[in-house]
């Protein structure tokens, strides 16, 4: 029933058209072993940044389950460690998404910089849009840019894949690397 972990995120920021919301994710920070929909979750208007040293991990938690018991059962899901709903998310060189079970980012409108690394990703059939985009889930006209590494990505054997993109804008810059996938 996930009840020993927070339902909605670790961290949330709610900003507004005329109130921005910052968290920030200092050198040393680490958010570990969420559960529920997300480890840090931003909607519009938050603005969202991984400094160097700082890490999102759940190298405790083996599965990622779905509401059971709430109604409607069974609907969404977990999000992803980082989930965006029209919000900015800026992950620097030298901060890590890694060693979980689910998926590292679920961007639903919004603009993603990948400058870190995200590694030692393994799928699970119970996040939201089940198995579509296990490192990188975006949509809604999201801005996604990744100058970062992409590592260690374990998918499941059935229709699933590392980034998925829908109705959004992807760069892969000349510094951006995705390997052992």
């Amino acid at each position: 029933g996930n009840l020993g972990f927070v339902q909605d995120s670790m961290v949330t920021a709610h900003g507004k058209g005329n109130r921005a919301v910052n968290i920030i994710l200092g050198d040393g920070a680490v958010l570990k072993n969420y559960g529920g929909m997300s480890a840090v979750y931003g909607t519009m208007n938050a603005h969202i940044t991984m400094l160097p040293g700082s890490k999102i991990t759940a190298p405790d938690v083996t599965d990622r389950a779905k509401s059971s018991t709430k109604p409607p059962k069974n609907e969404t899901g977990p999000a992803g460690a980082v989930w965006l709903q029209g919000a900015e998310f800026i992950m620097n060189d030298g901060a890590e998404i890694r060693n979980m079970v689910g998926r590292a980012i679920y961007a639903d409108g919004g603009k993603v910089t990948i400058g870190g690394t995200i590694s030692n990703i393994t799928a699970d059939s119970d996040m939201g849009n089940g198995l579509k985009g296990i490192a990188l889930h975006s949509r809604n006209s999201s801005d996604v840019t990744i100058t970062g590494t992409i590592e260690n990505i374990t998918p499941s054997l059935s229709n699933s894949n590392i980034i998925y993109s829908e109705y959004s804008s992807f760069v892969l810059g000349a510094t951006g690397l995705i390997q052992s996938c």
